[in-house]
C-alpha cells in the first residue's frame, strides 16, 4: 500500500467566523509496500490527529488529493483504522466481551476471538474487565477491537504518552506479533522521537503539517530495547536532525535525550 498526500490544506473553526489553518498546502507518501511501521514525528499541537483522521477517512480535507495506491482515498477499498491516544475499551465488559462487541454479525466465530486475544497477548485474561488493569492492557484490547475489522492499516495517535518504557516495549511486541502473523501494517504519530525510532522502520521529521516533508529517515538498525537505542550513534545523528528544526517551544520532546 502507498498513500500519497498532495498539497492538503485543513482548517478547523476556532471561534465563529474565525479558522485556523491546522495543515497548510501539505505532501507527503506512506509508502508501506517496503515498511511494515511508519512514524510521522511533530511537536504537540501540530495537527497529528487531525492528519490521521483525515487519512482514515474520519475528517474531510478543504483542498488537496489523497490517493491510496491508485484511487483516490473516498473510492479505495483499503480498510484504514484510526486509533485514539487513550484506550477505547468499554470498561464494564471483559476482554471477550469487548473484542466481540465489535461485530454487527450474531458474533464472531470462536477461533477468530481466540485468535485476536492470542494475537494482542491476552490469553488467560478473557474474563477480566479493563478498567481493573492497566494503561497498557486497555491498549491491547483496543489492538483487538481493531482486528475484527481486517485492517490492512491501524493509524496510532500518540499512544504510548502514559507507559514507561518496559510497558513501550511490551507493547512493540505485541505489534511485531501482529505484523507477523496478519501482515497489517502500522503508522504512529507521535511528538517523541525514542519512541518513533524504537518502533520503526522509517521516521519522518515534521516540524509544521505545511509544505513538503523536510527530513524522511530510514532505519535501517532495529533495535530491541530503550537502552540499546539511548546507547546507539543512530540516536545521535537523528537528534542533530530534530535540533536543527527545534525551538525553545516546539513541542518536540527532547527531554528524554539527555544520555
Amino acid at each position: 500500500m502507498i498513500i500519497t498526500l498532495s498539497n492538503i490544506t485543513k482548517s478547523i473553526s476556532i471561534t465563529e467566523g474565525i479558522k485556523k489553518k491546522v495543515i497548510d498546502n501539505f505532501s507527503v507518501k506512506f509508502d508501506f509496500q517496503n515498511n511494515n511501521f511508519i512514524s510521522i514525528v511533530a511537536p504537540f499541537g501540530s495537527g497529528k490527529t487531525t492528519l490521521l483522521k483525515i487519512i482514515s477517512g474520519l475528517q474531510k480535507f478543504d483542498s488537496g488529493k489523497i490517493i491510496v495506491d491508485e484511487n483516490e482515498l473516498a473510492y479505495s477499498e483499503k480498510r484504514i483504522i484510526y486509533l485514539p491516544t487513550n484506550p477505547v475499551s468499554i470498561p464494564w465488559l471483559t476482554v471477550e466481551e469487548n473484542i466481540r462487541f465489535e461485530t454487527k454479525k450474531d458474533g464472531l466465530q470462536e477461533d477468530k476471538v481466540k485468535l485476536i486475544i492470542s494475537l494482542i497477548g491476552l490469553e488467560g485474561y478473557e474474563k477480566h474487565i479493563p478498567h481493573k488493569n492497566s494503561y497498557g492492557f486497555r491498549l491491547r484490547i483496543s489492538f483487538g477491537k481493531a482486528l475484527v475489522a481486517n485492517p490492512e492499516l491501524i493509524l496510532l495517535d500518540e499512544p504510548f504518552t502514559k507507559m514507561d518504557s518496559v510497558t513501550k516495549e511490551e507493547i512493540f511486541q505485541v505489534l511485531k506479533n501482529i505484523y507477523k502473523e496478519t501482515g497489517i501494517k502500522f503508522l504512529l504519530a507521535t511528538s517523541n522521537i525514542l519512541d518513533a525510532m524504537l518502533f520503526s522502520d522509517e521516521v519522518k521529521i515534521l516540524p509544521k503539517l505545511r509544505d513538503e516533508v523536510k527530513d524522511s529517515i530510514k532505519l535501517v538498525r532495529k533495535f530491541s530495547s530503550y537502552n540499546e537505542l539511548l546507547n546507539s550513534d543512530d540516536l545521535t545523528s537523528v537528534i542533530k536532525i530534530i535540533q536543527s528544526h527545534t525551538t525553545e517551544n516546539s513541542g518536540f520532546q527532547l527531554t528524554e535525550f539527555s544520555v
